[in-house]
């Protein structure tokens, strides 16, 4: 069965302990928070591989370890994280859709003990290049990164070989030795990523402004209407206008608007910085004079990449996370080229 998948490149910027506004790290690296990882994990149940607690992080849900496969011959992990989603009492709460608004009903479907609802998603972690990969399959709408950095910068936190908790302070600390002692007490765990860009293209953009004469917007328009026979600009023009007078239900729509633009240098930057902070897949485009049909799509300078593998996924059931890896680990060299990766030093 051929499934396909889009991978998102991420450079992995700090991974260590560093003192308070350093960019170096005093001491730490991704081959060892990875093998910290690895012996952490080693026979324990799901729920003990949280790294925090709900409310710890902006009343985030935890995340949790559900597999890691390791290749020693390249040192690349595959590692499968499950992300709590919300439940009271040991009950999910759902909706009936087709209901309407203001006279829908809540459903509690209860929880088997011990169960945590959530979803799973997945990661390529290459310590030699300093890169995380997520692996998005088809169908699937979120790719975790945003929790995967909560769930490594608390692990780095409170569970490496370089954490020291003191008694005394009732806090924690870090240390290169084993000698508490000698703890260094000014450094902080940090763990940040962020998404690796084609620089050469964003160069492109920033430094040509004054040939930009039309920016384009792509996005998802949701709103709400009962009749889906309706032409679609009436159905908008009904929500936005009655705003939710009649008995409407939730559709979604793609959208692209296109505007004249005349950007200075700071404008381009500006777009690209708040841009860069997204994680959705709406997506920003630019025209250029004298280049009919081209558009340089703010989405074209990441490093973003789609690949076909033939892999079994069945209704329900998590991606086998060793033949995800093997599989990966087979266009690895390709992958690396395309991405323009460099090994570490």
């Amino acid at each position: 069965m051929t499934l396909d998948f889009k991978l998102d490149f991420y450079n992995i910027a700090k991974c260590g302990f560093y003192e308070g506004g350093a960019f170096n790290t005093d001491f730490g690296t991704v081959s060892e928070m990875m093998e910290d990882f690895q012996n952490w994990i080693i026979d324990k149940p799901l729920f003990q591989t949280k790294t925090y607690d709900l409310g710890q992080i902006r009343d985030l849900l935890p995340v949790y370890c559900f597999n890691l496969q390791h290749n020693p011959v390249t040192n690349d992990y595959l590692l499968v994280t499950w992300n709590e989603l919300p439940f009271e009492d040991g009950n999910v709460p759902s909706v009936n859709g087709s209901e309407q608004v203001g006279s829908v009903h809540i459903n509690l479907t209860p929880i088997p003990e011990n169960n945590i609802p959530g979803y799973a998603t997945y990661f390529w972690i290459l310590p030699n290049y300093n890169t995380l990969i997520t692996v998005r399959p088809e169908g699937q709408a979120l790719n975790g990164h945003q929790n995967l950095k909560n769930y490594f910068a608390y692990f780095l936190r409170y569970f490496t070989r370089y954490t020291v908790f003191d008694e005394a302070t009732e806090s924690f600390r870090y240390s290169f030795n084993d000698n508490p002692e000698e703890t260094q007490i000014k450094l902080y765990a940090k763990f940040e990523t962020y998404l690796k860009r084609k620089q050469t293209e964003r160069d492109f953009l920033i430094n040509n402004n004054q040939d930009i004469y039309k920016i384009i917007r792509k996005d998802k328009f949701k709103f709400v209407s009962q009749e889906t026979n309706v032409p679609l600009i009436e159905q908008i023009l009904r929500a936005v206008l009655l705003g939710g007078k009649e008995p409407l239900t939730v559709l979604e729509k793609n959208y692209k608007i296109e505007l004249d633009y005349d950007p200075s240098r700071e404008d381009i930057i500006q777009i690209v910085d708040k841009w860069d902070l997204l994680e959705d897949d709406s997506d920003v485009g630019f025209k250029f004079s004298g280049q009919q049909g081209n558009i340089v799509w703010l989405s074209k300078t990441y490093e973003k990449h789609e690949t076909s593998l033939d892999i079994v996924r069945n209704p329900n059931e998590v991606l086998d996370a060793g033949v995800l890896l093997e599989l990966l680990s087979n266009q690895r060299e390709r992958f690396i080229r395309l991405a323009n990766l460099t090994p570490n030093g």
